[in-house]
């Protein structure tokens, strides 16, 4: 039930990251040639500024004129600088300027050359900090979730932990569905950024696939305070109720996402099954009509199944009027396979409600539509039987005998039926043979029976 995450991380926050300072996920907006302006990015990118020889890959004293006639460019006309780069970059150039290059690249929205020339800084400089921290961020933002993994812990490693680095390491953890080491990078997460809502969802997550929903529940509580309408953490929350069968406070979720008009036709389905589980099949067949009325297009298959709720429940007025809707969406527009389903449903409800006439009507429609289908077949044969029409219902026992998989259940039924005409000595063979093809011990004590009322009838 619980989906996996989505990518939630915007643009704005890798621009955020790549100004240096990791800012909260509320950010407005930050424009790309920003980053250019910030005085830090400048001096540590020529090696004056902050430099660390081992984190920090010097610029090359012939490289260091090129670095500040393109950034000077950049803040003017970041595609021109681009287009003036480009071509100068050779594979001897320095790790520093293949990063460059891919921090330009990253402006102008070409993110796959831009996480190319990002390994091949990394290659040159594996130690280099940032290089390995844009690298897995963008890869981790792209959905590339494994091989970000290794960038994103090398900037732990190097001492450039954050909470995004956290944060998108849980995201990647929990994507691959590694959920204990998803917890724990986004519980580091909250060490620098507790407020941050995307971790607590990753970290909610991650807690309901360790089965630790408890824990999932509290954080999620704590989430719907500040934002109680928020119908995602409803769901999320409503999830970890069913899984520690809460059903009624899973069904209050639900009824708040619909009430908010924020509900699809799976969370009604999903209230539809809790009020069945709740017992009140009046308010199950309300969220049921309402998720077909949610649909396009009737996704049939779902409809059969949330009709089988109904009558298996022993809801047969609210499964007969759910599926009098599903035949009204659906009309023609319905495999046979599918409608001989729903006819054989609609029998089972009708002999269900003790109305003999209907069932048997609704099981012809089943055998003129497949002569071979055995089950509709034994019903019509008990059916008839019931009524005393033994002449149709040995036809029926007859033709069911004949249907792979079915002949078994055919020879009981009118073993039975020959019993209960006090006709034992017929009854006995078919009863033997059904032995014969599959054993059933109340059978053989059955048979047994049979046959001693039959020989004392002999004498």
């Amino acid at each position: 039930m619980i989906k996996r995450i989505d990518i939630r991380t915007s643009i704005i926050l890798l621009c955020t990251l790549l100004l240096g300072s990791i800012a909260s996920a509320q950010t407005s907006e930050i424009a790309y040639n920003e980053m250019w302006k910030d005085p830090s990015m400048l001096n540590s990118l020529l090696g004056s500024y902050g430099y660390n020889g081992d984190l920090e890959p010097k610029v090359p004293q012939e490289e260091t004129m090129l670095f500040r006639e393109i950034l000077d460019l950049s803040q003017v006309d970041p595609k021109l600088a681009l287009q003036t780069l480009e071509p100068q970059v050779k594979n001897n150039s320095s790790a520093p300027l293949y990063f460059f290059l891919a921090m330009l690249q990253v402006q102008q929205d070409l993110m796959d050359n831009a996480i190319r020339n990002l390994r091949i800084s990394v290659e040159k400089w594996p130690n280099y900090l940032r290089a390995n921290q844009r690298l897995g961020i963008f890869l981790a933002t792209t959905g590339e979730f494994e091989e970000a993994i290794p960038f994103l812990t090398k900037t732990i490693e190097l001492g450039g932990p954050d909470n995004m680095t956290y944060g998108l390491l849980g995201l990647c953890f929990l994507n691959l569905e590694k959920n204990i080491s998803a917890e724990a990078a986004y519980s580091q997460a909250f060490v620098f950024d507790p407020k941050n809502e995307d971790w607590k969802r990753g970290l909610a997550q991650s807690l309901m696939s360790q089965q630790k929903y408890t824990e999932a529940i509290a954080l999620l509580e704590e989430m719907l305070m500040a934002k109680p309408e928020d119908d995602k953490l409803l769901a999320l929350q409503a999830n970890a109720y069913i899984s520690t069968n809460q059903y009624s406070r899973a069904g209050a979720n639900y009824e708040i996402i619909d009430r908010i008009g924020k509900s699809t036709t799976s969370t009604l389905i999903q209230l539809g099954d809790l009020y069945m589980e709740e017992n009140v099949p009046d308010l199950a067949l309300k969220a049921y009509l309402s998720a077909l009325e949610k649909e396009s297009e009737i996704n049939i298959n779902a409809s059969i199944r949330t009709a089988k709720i109904l009558a298996d429940r022993g809801a047969l007025d609210e499964s007969a009027t759910y599926i009098a809707k599903v035949n009204q969406r659906v009309g023609n527009k319905i495999e046979d396979d599918d409608k001989l389903t729903l006819l054989k449903l609609e029998s089972r409800i009708a002999i269900g409600k003790g109305d003999q006439d209907k069932a048997m009507g609704i099981l012809e429609q089943i055998v003129e539509r497949d002569p071979l289908d055995g089950d509709a077949l034994i019903m019509l044969a008990q059916s008839y039987s019931g009524k005393q029409e033994y002449a149709r219902a040995t036809l029926f026992f007859e033709r069911a005998r004949k249907v792979a998989d079915h002949e078994v259940e055919a020879l009981r039924g009118q073993a039975q039926m020959l019993v209960r005409q006090r006709k034992y000595a017929e009854a006995v063979p078919l009863l033997e043979r059904a032995q014969n093809l599959e054993p059933r011990d109340y059978v053989g004590r059955y048979l047994q029976q049979v046959r001693l009322i039959r020989d004392a009838q002999r004498y």
